[in-house]
């Protein structure tokens, strides 16, 4: 792997991993919005915008991930193989 492939590689995973880290965010911010909204029965648009970020960073999540993951998988494997 050369160094241009790995650089590429590590940007996707840098993007998965903000993204993941958003993904987990924005769910639990629309769990605790549908929440208070089943008390309040106000502010329906919290859950609207939560669900919006959900959505916007599975698909970066998803397209990101699927791509960094072989390569990062084989960069481990032959680390950890050089290692044992």
């Amino acid at each position: 792997m050369d160094l241009e492939s790995l650089f590429i590689v590590g940007l996707y995973s840098a993007v998965a991993l903000a993204s993941g880290a958003f993904l987990v965010g924005f769910v639990s911010y629309t769990a605790v919005a549908v929440v208070r909204w089943f008390h309040k029965r106000q502010n329906i648009e919290r859950i609207w915008g939560g669900l919006a970020g959900v959505l916007l960073h599975l698909v970066i999540f998803t397209l990101t991930f699927n791509r960094a993951y072989p390569e990062a998988k084989e960069f481990l494997e032959r680390v950890i193989g050089r290692l044992f």
